[in-house]
């Protein structure tokens, strides 16, 4: 069965600042779909195949394909998957290729990539790659450091546009299926001195959505903690909450992207531009339709940067044989 027959109306996350595939790239992502006409299924191929070329075959076998033991992030449990499960796979395969088609050709990307093919827990680097994208969407340079080990020297990745001061910029992710205060304030004291001191920096913050359950006042109490935190530490500009809502309409699954930038006014170092988040919410659009309960109709080729290129790469193709050009 394919993938949008089982899922037909998934949808994933919006595309930001179209960029040119590569003749090779489209020749073997062509190669690798067909005649498929599946929508769902021709995303989830294209991306495959960009993360074969990019981290390898070794990388595919452990974890994307069927392996035993599977990726507990990545979920490759091929037939053995519920539906929620292959839901997620889909989804979090997909966004890693979409991260590293945007990313490449920034400084350090082999960085990212070696982070993401040792044979340890992906979820780290997978965030790392999450919020280089981001960035990156907004026009700003993203250069991804080398692992140091040494406190004060060794974050994620400096953010540059326009000649403005560099902002490093730590990321990291919490897989604690429960929300509590403590957690959070744990997280941020283990981060305080990760960044250099006398140099604007920022942190990103990722949590898994089911913090939610049994919280309406998540967002509040995320705000008081990272408060309390400011009031101690001056080496951060801003706390980046960043969180993945699913909306579920039958067989409708719409995936998002949302976040919630706290700003430290006692920050040591001012940094100004900080427009990457003052962009709208990817697909918010989309999301106050759903959650007005009006109907959404997926196109997942039209929300991959990756997909959108090919297409067109494709569609030029077929008119340059036509013209005989």
């Amino acid at each position: 069965m394919a993938l949008g027959q089982r899922y037909p109306k998934l949808a994933f996350l919006s595309r930001f600042n179209p960029m040119a595939m590569s003749k090779e790239l489209a020749d073997a992502v062509s190669t690798t779909l067909g005649n498929e006409t599946d929508p769902t299924t021709r995303v989830y191929g294209a991306a495959v195949e960009i993360l074969k070329q990019k981290l390898g075959d070794e990388f595919l076998a452990r974890k994307v394909r069927k392996a035993i033991p599977h990726d507990p992030f990545l979920l490759n449990k091929g037939g053995e998957q519920s539906e929620e499960e292959q839901r997620l796979h889909i989804q979090r395969v997909s966004s890693l290729a979409d991260a590293l088609y945007k990313l490449e050709g920034q400084k350090g990307f082999d960085a990212l990539c070696n982070r993401l093919t040792r044979k340890r827990a992906i979820d780290p680097a997978y965030a790392d790659a999450e919020v280089a994208k981001l960035i990156a969407r907004r026009g700003y340079d993203v250069e991804i450091k080398a692992e140091t080990g040494q406190r004060g020297k060794d974050f994620d990745m400096v953010v540059r546009k326009n000649g403005a001061p560099d902002l490093n910029v730590e990321v990291t992710s919490s897989d604690a299926k429960t929300f509590r205060p403590g957690t959070v304030k744990n997280i941020l004291q283990s981060k305080r001195s990760q960044v250099p001191k006398g140099e604007p920096a920022g942190l990103f913050v990722l949590f898994p959505i089911s913090w939610f359950n049994g919280q309406p006042n998540l967002l509040k109490e995320l705000e008081k903690v990272t408060n309390d935190f400011f009031r101690g530490s001056s080496r951060y500009n801003f706390v980046c909450f960043i969180w993945h809502p699913v909306e579920v309409r039958g067989n409708t699954f719409i995936h998002g992207t949302m976040r919630m930038p706290l700003k430290n006014k006692r920050a040591a170092c001012q940094y100004e531009d900080l427009s990457f988040f003052d962009a709208p919410t990817e697909r918010k659009e989309e999301w106050d339709r759903v959650r007005a309960g009006e109907p959404v109709t997926p196109e997942p080729e039209k929300n991959f940067d990756f997909m959108v290129d090919y297409n067109e790469a494709a569609k030029a193709k077929v008119v340059a044989s036509t013209t005989g050009s």
